[in-house]
């Protein structure tokens, strides 16, 4: 058996920063509910918060999340690389791979169930399985399947940015009605009005139709992700910095025009296709320019480099945090904080969470090799379960420089 592969830690400070543009962008779903956010007029938002939710709309959501799908199609690869090598011909990655995504699917189940409306963990369970389809794959056949399935979940988005979901009179019942629930109701409460209200009035099928079509989004970054798996791309940033250079510069000035043309050209029915296509273009361009970053670490920023690698060593256990964190403040059997706090507010708060996790999981990381959902999800998918290893020396550091690549979000 040869050695593991080392450890990538511009794979892992990605993913952990990547969690601070999920959490601005999922701040909107806490705050306003997933029907409030999409006719923010329901809300009688200042001219700063306006123009906050149009910067965060154009900046960040849509474009942090593919990020998270690129990551795991690039961790699909590396799983099954890790099985080939540890068993050989008796390996079998599909086998390893179909565990940890029933895994993902139960997990984010009752993620959705008992928490949030927003998950995304079935989504990409689903997709995961999929994909499996697509393991041996040449990359120029992942490259051209990940354009098609961009191309589709652009044209799934066509409509004009103020084209109304819904007649805005019954929207805005329904919207009454959950900041009502939302911001003062029970556990359970929320809970029914979460999983059987819609103002559709299809008593929780909406979600199904929905999670019909979710994998045809997210399919594009997971493929381009295996594609680049496989062309070992990411796996020499040193070697690699010219290319995360150029393609930051051209892609995230065009994903981000892209992205503005629902606020630019409001009345195109197309807008909304460009600003999908435009959302999956800054997001490979977000990814080349934390690629660019984390190859050349300045040495100012080292300490800061190491705390998102921790987040992201830790992901999918801070994701859930952050779940809970949020819905305990906003919800009414925390806080009640629903619909008070404004956009500026949230977006202060999410750099709060985001960087009390970056220390925590640093912290946390002295002591553990393995986050708590992480260690949960390796023993369900390898079959069998390890006691947990104190990483370093109470007190010291951990090593980043040489460690077997762990399973991704």
């Amino acid at each position: 058996m040869s050695n593991p592969s080392p450890r990538l830690r511009n794979m892992d400070g990605t993913r952990g920063f990547s969690l601070l543009g999920i959490l601005l962008a999922n701040m909107f779903c806490f705050q306003y509910g997933m029907w409030g956010m999409q006719e923010m007029s329901l809300f009688s938002l200042s001219a700063a918060d306006s123009a906050a939710h149009a910067i965060v709309k154009i900046v960040v959501e849509t474009s942090f999340m593919p990020i998270f799908a690129f990551l795991f199609g690039f961790g699909m690869i590396k799983i099954k690389e890790n099985v080939e090598r540890r068993n050989g011909l008796a390996g079998n990655p599909a086998a390893h791979l179909a565990r940890r995504f029933t895994f993902l699917f139960v997990l984010g189940l009752a993620h959705y169930i008992l928490l949030w409306e927003g998950d995304v963990l079935v989504s990409y369970a689903i997709t995961g399985f999929g994909m499996l389809l697509f393991l041996p794959a040449k990359p120029r056949t992942l490259f051209i399947w990940g354009a098609v399935f961009a191309v589709l979940a652009a044209l799934i988005q066509y409509g004009a940015h103020n084209d109304p979901i819904l007649p805005l009179s019954q929207l805005e019942k329904f919207n009454d009605k959950t900041v009502d629930i939302y911001g003062s109701g029970s556990f359970t409460e929320i809970i029914r009005h979460r999983t059987l209200s819609d103002p559709l009035g299809l008593y929780g099928f909406y979600h199904v139709l929905n999670l019909m079509l979710s994998p045809v989004i997210v399919a594009p970054m997971f493929l381009f992700g295996m594609a680049a798996a496989k062309l070992k791309l990411l796996h020499q940033p040193q070697q690699e910095k010219k290319l995360y250079k150029k393609l930051t510069a051209i892609l995230i000035p065009v994903g981000l025009l892209l992205k503005s043309c629902n606020y630019l050209l409001p009345d195109l029915g197309w807008a909304g296709s460009i600003a999908a296509l435009g959302g999956t273009i800054l997001a490979i361009g977000y990814l080349s320019a934390l690629s660019w970053l984390f190859s050349t670490r300045p040495g100012w920023l080292e300490g800061w480099f190491n705390r998102f690698e921790s987040v992201g060593r830790l992901s999918l256990s801070n994701y859930l945090l952050q779940t809970v964190v949020c819905v305990f403040i906003f919800y009414g059997f925390g806080l009640g904080q629903f619909t008070k706090i404004g956009i500026i507010g949230g977006i202060a708060l999410a750099l709060g969470i985001f960087i009390v996790q970056c220390f925590a999981s640093q912290l946390y990381l002295r002591y553990f090799r393995i986050g708590p959902v992480e260690r949960l999800l390796r023993a369900w998918t390898a079959l069998r379960w390890k006691r947990p290893v104190a990483e370093t020396t109470k007190g010291q550091l951990p090593d980043f420089n040489f460690r077997p690549t762990c399973p991704l979000l």
